[in-house]
């Protein structure tokens, strides 16, 4: 990492990225290529936490430089896939159920009888659960509880 600005360590770290053009840290320091190695960070310049905004280069978008903002994570990817998935299988269930059975309005939805059975799946699959969860802590709380002689 480079400090640049000012001397006596009120410089800014440049950890190794690189920044957008025309970026500069809200307190007004640049790091970019044409950055001024006597920059001093005035308490009075624009920034963070007041002044005015009369720098035209400070940012108000609020990314971090250097945080990965435009890449999603596996766990978005997950649920991007899983939603258009299910928005595929509507779509093209609908179509086909129009032009193959001739059928409109609900009557076209994809599989309708078992859609109609999932709430009811669901809410059985909590009271199983449920069970199962409320038989486990009784044999926590009835371990726990068991007294030992005393001799």
């Amino acid at each position: 990492p480079q400090v640049q600005g000012g001397g006596g360590g009120s410089g800014i770290v440049n950890p190794g990225f690189r920044l957008p053009p025309g970026y500069s840290y809200p307190s007004g320091g640049n790091i970019g290529p044409g950055a001024d190695d006597n920059d001093q960070h005035d308490s009075s310049s624009s920034g963070m936490y007041g002044g005015s905004s009369a720098s035209s280069t400070t940012t108000t978008t609020g990314v971090i430089p250097g945080d990965d903002a435009e890449h999603l994570t596996t766990g978005w990817w997950f649920v991007c896939v899983v939603l258009t998935s299910i928005g595929l299988y509507i779509g093209i269930g609908c179509v086909y159920n129009m032009r193959t059975r001739h059928v409109s309005g609900m009557d076209a939805f994809p599989h309708l009888s078992f859609w109609k059975e999932v709430p009811g799946l669901v809410r059985d699959g909590c009271y199983v659960s449920q069970s199962i969860c409320n038989r486990i802590l009784a044999m926590m709380w009835c371990k726990r509880m068991q007294y030992q002689e005393v001799s």
